[in-house]
């Protein structure tokens, strides 16, 4: 015979935990929400959101088998605290943007598009539908862009120097990473091995060539060409917040734009990814 459970006086200890987990969720998401930029939200949010969904799952099953062996299973103060615990993992189980301090202030430099030709907007925009990297915070307002090309080359979106150009063979591949307004550094990354044409300290005027752009590593994008472009608020890639960007002077969907974040679709910025002054082009 199983044993029952006595009549409850108050909370079992399992409970007081899932409150506690309700309440570090609240604060998180408070915290994150203030937008208060910095290291701080950084960690907090690539690390605190996994942590509390996995510490929440362990102590949902636990409570389970704690409520099955001392019955009934099903008692007033246990639901409200069942409840917390599945509030807390189902919270925790969906991705959600970085809260970035800089959003909703983009960034005053005309950027261009940094390449020849017509490329298909691979990632862009703010929302997470329309954009995977809005899941990292350096690159929360980031593009990459696609292209079959045989020898396509990058051209600079902006003036500015060159703080880091890197060869080393990491996730992004090999970078450049230049300095475009106080606290604003451009990353253009998954650049070809041995082909960055500058180096840090360079300064580099809009349309100037760069490197080669490299081909795209995921089998699914077999024979394509891929660039990653995103602006941040320190040099390092991987730290930092991103920053809203806007492109000026391209066209997309058949029609020229003056200003704007490309979303999906074809995206070409004119003869040589310079600024044409006959908008016929």
């Amino acid at each position: 015979m199983r044993p029952q459970a006595p009549p409850q006086r108050g909370f079992e200890p399992w409970a007081w935990v899932a409150f506690a987990l309700a309440l570090a969720t609240l604060i998180l998401f408070v915290y994150l929400g203030s937008r208060p930029g910095g290291e701080g939200p950084i960690r907090a949010y690539r690390t605190g959101s996994l942590a509390l969904g996995l510490t929440a799952a362990l102590v949902l099953a636990g409570a389970l088998f704690w409520c099955a062996l001392k019955r009934p299973f099903l008692q007033r103060k246990r639901t409200v605290a069942l409840a917390c615990l599945g509030a807390v993992v189902w919270i925790h189980s969906f991705p959600y943007p970085y809260p970035s301090s800089h959003h909703g202030r983009p960034s005053a430099v005309a950027f261009r598009l940094p390449f020849r030709g017509a490329w298909q907007v691979l990632w862009g925009g703010e929302a997470r539908t329309q954009n995977a990297l809005v899941l990292q915070p350096d690159r929360r307002y980031g593009f990459e862009f696609i292209r079959e090309d045989p020898d396509p080359i990058l051209l600079a979106p902006a003036a500015g120097k060159i703080v880091l150009a890197r060869e080393d063979a990491g996730p992004m591949g090999p970078f450049l990473c230049l300095r475009v307004a106080p606290e604003q550094f451009l990353v253009c990354s998954n650049l070809e091995p041995g082909s960055l044409l500058v180096g840090a300290g360079q300064k580099v005027e809009v349309g100037d060539e760069l490197a080669r752009i490299g081909p795209a590593p995921e089998p699914w994008l077999k024979g394509q060409r891929r660039l990653g472009v995103h602006l941040q608020d320190v040099a390092e890639p991987g730290r930092g917040e991103g920053i809203p960007m806007r492109f000026h002077r391209y066209r997309a969907g058949g029609r020229e734009v003056d200003s704007g974040v490309p979303v999906g679709g074809l995206v070409d910025g004119g003869p040589g990814g310079q600024v044409v002054e006959d908008p016929a082009w």
